[in-house]
């Protein structure tokens, strides 16, 4: 079985994340795996997985964007196309009856219209979440959460501050969990870089906040911040899959949300609230009790079904469920 995984994002996002991980997972677990996407994703790649360059730049209506990735598909001759974003998988869409028996599968990331529209195009479609499933139209589809690196537990030395991370963009909705913190006695940490953050940082001193809300600037020890703070608060407006919210909860930290997914599929009522409301969100951060009964049984929840082992075994079954072989254990 060979599968080409194709994406012409570029980037760090949720999505780049996504598709390097599953790639070099399904090559660790045997796979025969070939990746096509832009060049600051091959570099991510491991070295003897067979990759192709892919021009990012280019409109999914660019002619040389489809003959670019139709010599590829004919090139590799893979079993299976599994595409991510919807620049290739309007390309492969459009292409598809010029490559013979080759199936394919989109992971659609997002609840994007433009994404859910090709959907029903493919011989299958993965979804991050169980609310974009719902609005996916295909008779063979299934939802496999992202995976992430295992976390080990540590002894954890809790501060009395809560934490945000991501990217300060507007989807994410700091804004909003400004306006909330500042509202109550909370002291907040924010850990990620983004266009919005001067105009997060005007709001912070318009609020007279300076003393509670800290802006920690790009890092990469996400684990040592989670496993130091009081609680990881999810601000965001929309979001696919949250990598924040899996860590958190992978890390053993306590975690409330807005109502996006996947958080409002695993978390009570009671520790989420409406999305775009600081008197909501500020309303959550002054319920918020770390010892909460429930969350020992979420900890539990993110170790079986947000680990990359459980992404991977879960995508290899979908695969040979494509080509009609045999596999046990598909979720």
């Amino acid at each position: 079985m060979k599968v080409l995984q194709l994406t012409a994002s570029s980037g760090s996002g949720g999505l780049e994340k996504h598709v390097v991980e599953l790639t070099n997972g399904l090559h660790t677990a045997g796979i025969d795996v070939v990746f096509a996407g832009p060049n600051d994703l091959i570099e991510r790649i491991a070295s003897d997985v067979p990759c192709f360059s892919i021009t990012s730049d280019r409109s999914r209506f660019s002619l040389a964007l489809h003959r670019e990735i139709f010599q590829l598909v004919n090139r590799v001759r893979p079993d299976i196309v599994h595409v991510h974003g919807v620049k290739a998988g309007s390309v492969l869409v459009r292409i598809s009856k010029f490559i013979g028996s080759t199936k394919s599968i989109i992971t659609i990331h997002n609840s994007r219209k433009s994404s859910k529209r090709i959907a029903s195009k493919f011989d299958g479609v993965i979804c991050v979440s169980d609310k974009i499933l719902e609005t996916v139209t295909n008779s063979n589809r299934w939802r496999i959460y992202n995976g992430i690196k295992s976390f080990q537990f540590e002894e954890s030395v809790r501060g009395d501050h809560f934490l945000a991370v991501g990217r300060l963009v507007h989807d994410k909705g700091f804004d909003v969990l400004i306006k909330a913190a500042a509202q109550t006695k909370t002291t907040l940490k924010i850990a990620g870089d983004g266009s919005e953050k001067k105009s997060l940082v005007a709001l912070v001193k318009e609020l007279g906040a300076q003393s509670r809300i800290e802006f920690l600037g790009p890092v990469t020890n996400v684990h040592h911040l989670m496993t130091r703070c009081r609680g990881v608060v999810i601000s965001s407006r929309n979001e696919g899959f949250s990598y924040v919210f899996a860590e958190a909860l992978a890390s053993g930290t306590p975690v409330i949300s807005t109502d996006v997914p996947v958080a409002n599929e695993v978390l009570p009522k009671r520790m989420l609230c409406p999305v775009d409301d600081p008197d909501a969100l500020a309303g959550l951060l002054e319920q918020f009790n770390p010892k909460d009964g429930r969350y020992t049984e979420l900890y539990r929840f993110a170790k079986g079904y947000f680990s990359l082992d459980a992404m991977i075994s879960s995508t290899s079954n979908v695969y040979k469920e494509l080509l009609g072989l045999t596999f046990e254990g598909l979720s």
